[in-house]
């Protein structure tokens, strides 16, 4: 038996944004569709029936989005200058957790990573199943692996830790744990070639995520994605369809968050005609887009068909309003957020309910440019979303910060943090950083 685990959240605040491990759920229908036995300790699960009677003051909210439950722990000693904030382990009690585990014995264990800066969960999970199996192998994978797979494996916490597509490596690692030669299977090297995610393993599946693409067409000098997948591809939308229904006959699912970065890409051949047939269907959803939409590929047939289609939650990618910033973006311009938003109110939406990321911290990203931008947000009726910049190792932006900000990359991916580094990279003021906070809470409050 394999076991997969999502760990926990070390931070100082976290919150569930629809967030769900999906590629490790990925993993986990390959593998069942190869004849492994899959199972699943979701350190992240707000629904664990272990965890209901901690959790009756933190309710799901409708969308299925809701708060963690979370446990001060011990601030590392690296982020002791960080004053006034609690710092804690976001997701399911460790005592239980470890009951899961001694309720099984894998073969081996398959760990997920996500941020960076969020190493504390994965190692920590690491270091209980070695105290109750201490000869089963261990494999990480995901985002922090696949960036930082030197560090990931600094203390030794990890057997293998997968710094390439994970599905490529998968039959010569499997080999290895097995003794046994898997390098007959054929993993997947496009994204229509997955079986759909192990969403029976979730405890609810209500509320669930879909990726209809992956990687992204831009290049943003700030944003991981073609790191991860350096070639965009795009699944035909009729297999887009037919996952749908097994989602809604299935899994019951009513709420869905696309997880694409960039899904309105090739509008007019992919979303458009994904959205009216499934209107031919009749099912139903309420859809979410929590990465943001591409403002700029927004029209009125468009808009039309998002509210057709209940997509309830609307995200716009604006990131700034400096006219010099967006020509090196080469992704949005203040016209095309502009349009947008006549398009969407058109279309029945009021404008205050729809959010727009702005960046804060970029390198060379003054307080005054936050500022204008979220000003100009806030002139068309749009809430403000900010989003602080995080240094990803690998990314333009991370060159830049070592020049412009004359800062030496540190050694602990906990100062990656997107909440610290507009203070740690000194760019943006202590007292601007928050200045800008509260004054995104004001103008939104005016809507």
């Amino acid at each position: 038996m394999i076991l997969l685990i999502n760990p926990w959240i070390y931070d100082f605040a976290a919150y569930d944004l629809w967030s769900f491990p999906l590629g490790l759920l990925m993993i986990g229908g390959l593998l069942e569709k190869w004849g492994f036995e899959v199972k699943l300790i979701n350190c992240l699960d707000r629904f664990h029936p272990g965890m209901q009677e901690l959790m009756k003051h933190c309710k799901a909210l409708p969308d299925g989005r809701g708060k963690y439950y979370r446990e001060e722990v011990p601030k590392p000693e690296v982020l002791s200058w960080v004053k006034n904030r609690r710092f804690c382990r976001y997701g399911i009690k460790e005592e239980i957790f470890i009951e899961e585990l001694q309720n099984h014995k894998p073969d081996c264990v398959f760990i997920t990573s996500a941020m960076t800066y969020w190493y504390l969960g994965p190692r920590r999970v690491a270091k209980l199943v070695r105290e109750i199996y201490p000869d089963v192998p261990l494999v990480l994978g995901g985002i922090y692996a696949r960036l930082m797979p030197e560090h990931a494996n600094i203390e030794g916490s990890f057997d293998y830790v997968i710094s390439e597509l994970f599905p490529l490596q998968l039959p010569e690692i499997l080999s290895l744990i097995y003794k046994k030669d898997f390098r007959t299977l054929s993993p997947p090297i496009s994204l229509i070639d997955f079986p759909l995610p192990s969403f029976h393993l979730l405890t609810e599946t209500k509320t669930l995520p879909i990726i209809t693409s992956w990687g992204c067409v831009f290049n943003c000098s700030f944003c991981a994605s073609r790191l991860l997948f350096p070639r965009f591809e795009q699944k035909p939308y009729r297999k887009v369809i037919e996952e749908l229904v097994i989602y809604k006959e299935k899994f019951n699912a009513q709420n869905l968050a696309f997880y694409d970065d960039a899904l309105l890409w090739n509008r007019d051949k992919h979303i458009l005609p994904m959205l009216k047939e499934l209107d031919k269907t009749g099912i139903k959803f309420q859809f979410h887009t929590p990465n943001g939409l591409f403002v700029n590929l927004i029209n009125e047939e468009l808009s039309q068909w998002l509210a057709k289609s209940n997509f309830k939650t609307i995200r716009l990618s604006f990131d700034t309003a400096d006219i010099k910033r967006q020509k090196e973006i080469k992704k949005v311009t203040n016209v095309g957020l502009e349009r947008a938003f006549s398009f969407l109110e058109k279309a029945g939406y009021k404008r205050s309910n729809i959010e727009v990321y702005i960046i804060v911290g970029l390198p060379g990203q003054g307080y005054g440019e936050v500022v204008a931008s979220m000003k100009f947000v806030n002139s068309l009726g749009g809430k403000i979303k900010l989003a602080d910049f995080s240094p990803i190792p690998g990314t333009g932006a991370w060159k830049e910060a070592v020049e412009k900000f004359n800062w030496v990359p540190p050694s602990d991916p906990l100062l990656h943090n997107c909440s610290l580094f507009p203070l740690a990279g000194k760019g943006i003021t202590t007292e601007e950083f928050y200045q800008l906070k509260q004054l995104a809470g004001e103008l939104n409050s005016l809507l």
